[in-house]
């Protein structure tokens, strides 16, 4: 098996890291959007989102075939390459961090709204069932006064 430059495996790590950072960005902002409560923000920032998940998982490929191939010029303990794979790991970490809580947040929201709209159409029914008791939109005591 032919090894890899090491100046490949930092330019892979380089960029994922710059995509990485671009898409932690995006999901702070998309935080932000549902902690105040933003449908349309956050709509706009996942679609924004899109592109840069795309373009990790096409590259992650590359990097899997990186690390499974010996490296030229990068030993197991080099400062850069951790370096850079320690920032990786932390972007990632928090990508996924804010990502679980806003899907804890949006499951919250979801069900409270849920709940409201429940009540809405119970409320609505409620109306309806009055004004036909009270005889189409008129009042009880017209209806009793015709009787």
């Amino acid at each position: 098996m032919t090894a890899i430059p090491a100046r490949n495996v930092v330019h892979i790590l380089e960029e994922r890291i710059g995509i990485l950072s671009s898409l932690r960005d995006l999901t702070r902002r998309r935080h932000e959007a549902v902690e105040a409560g933003r449908p349309d923000a956050v709509s706009r920032l996942v679609e924004a989102r899109r592109p840069l998940i795309e373009r990790l998982l096409a590259g992650a490929g590359d990097l899997e075939a990186a690390a499974s191939r010996p490296v030229d010029g990068l030993g197991d303990s080099d400062p850069q390459a951790l370096s850079l794979v320690e920032t990786a790991t932390s972007l990632l970490e928090e990508i996924e961090a804010l990502d679980r809580d806003d899907d804890a947040t949006l499951r919250r929201n979801g069900e409270s709204t849920r709940g409201q709209l429940d009540e809405l159409v119970r409320t609505s029914r409620a109306g309806k069932a009055y004004r036909r008791a009270s005889g189409a939109g008129g009042t009880a005591t017209g209806r009793e006064q015709t009787a």
